[in-house]
């Protein structure tokens, strides 16, 4: 055996063990699921409390971090729009969840 083919099997392993130590029974919630959603409760409260508090139509300048590179990116918006972008941003990752969720197969015993 060559040293990829050596590396790829022991790869894939690691991530087949990984997938396979997840899994949950039916009715039962994982304490991370709990936390997660508790956090965003949190999240949610605050980016209402930040809402009233802050001039919606202020501009503010945020340095955004390219994926792949150490750069990072000025980019200018009033707050309403930075709103909008952490909704959507939250909307997106719900939605991919959720899919998740409805995707992942059932034990079926």
């Amino acid at each position: 055996m060559n040293i990829k083919t050596l590396t790829f099997s022991f790869i894939t392993i690691f991530l087949m063990s990984g997938c396979a130590s997840t899994q949950q029974t039916e009715g039962q919630t994982a304490p991370q699921d709990a936390d997660a959603a508790k956090d965003a409760e949190i999240l949610q409260e605050a980016n209402a409390a930040q809402t009233t508090e802050v001039d919606l139509d202020e501009v503010t300048c945020r340095r955004i971090a390219k994926v792949g590179t150490r750069l990072t990116t000025k980019v200018c918006a009033t707050n309403r729009e930075w709103q909008e972008v952490a909704k959507r941003a939250q909307q997106t990752t719900e939605k991919f969840q959720r899919e998740a969720a409805a995707n992942r197969p059932s034990d079926g015993g």
